[in-house]
């Protein structure tokens, strides 16, 4: 399980100060055995924005998942969040779960659309962030949006959006952070993304059969029926 995201945070350690390896390393292993220790997405999305938040000082983290959409591209639907001011943020969350992003639209589908982590330093004035007025109301002041890519294919599964305060000093090694401790999570979105889509299959193949007027056989190179 933690052998990819390992090689991942080797290349963040060598960016960092020594003094911080240990305590990323450590961040890596909480969110890693965090996910490796269930099944629900929704919970794992929790586990990793929560740890990632108590990190930085972040004061909200949400996950954006791609879905499919039939005969389409897929779009970024909300997965879940974490925040350390539940009763202050209450409104602003509420309002992201009924939103879809496509690719280039908002600051997550931007983020998606370039392949790379998107700032948006002050929220009020951002042409691309749909909820100003209640970041307003929130006291939340910048965000950035930071896809998750699954390592052995090199394909975004999700993004991760993170807001603030300020924007941070440091947030290039703090966005390097992010993209290696998350793999764990990546690894489980992918895994369930693939069992999604066999689902999907099978009920197309069981729709195909039964209303099929026909036999189907099928039968494998030395002519041995199948099914």
């Amino acid at each position: 399980l933690f052998r990819s995201e390992k090689v991942l945070l080797l290349s963040v350690a060598n960016c960092l100060p020594r003094s911080q390896r240990d305590q990323e390393s450590e961040l890596l292993v909480r969110i890693a055995l965090a996910v490796s220790q269930t099944d629900d997405v929704s919970l794992a999305v929790e586990q990793t924005l929560r740890h990632i938040c108590q990190a930085t000082g972040w004061v909200l983290g949400e996950a954006w998942v791609l879905r499919p959409v039939e005969g389409g591209e897929p779009v970024l639907g909300y997965c879940g969040e974490w925040t350390s001011e539940k009763g202050l943020l209450q409104a602003f969350t509420a309002q992201a779960a009924g939103l879809r992003f496509r690719r280039g639209e908002g600051i997550p589908g931007t983020a998606w659309g370039a392949g790379a982590p998107v700032w948006v330093s002050d929220l009020r004035t951002s042409g691309i962030f749909t909820r100003r007025a209640l970041a307003a109301a929130s006291r939340l002041e910048a965000a950035v949006s930071i896809p998750l890519v699954y390592a052995d294919e090199d394909d975004i599964v999700a993004i991760l959006q993170f807001f603030m305060r300020e924007v941070p000093a440091d947030n290039e090694q703090l966005v390097q952070l992010v993209s290696a401790v998350a793999a764990p999570l990546a690894q489980l979105l992918r895994q369930k993304q693939s069992d999604g889509a066999h689902r999907l299959a099978e009920a197309r193949f069981t729709g195909i059969v039964s209303t099929a007027s026909d036999a189907i056989i099928s039968i494998d190179g030395a002519r041995r029926i199948t099914l």
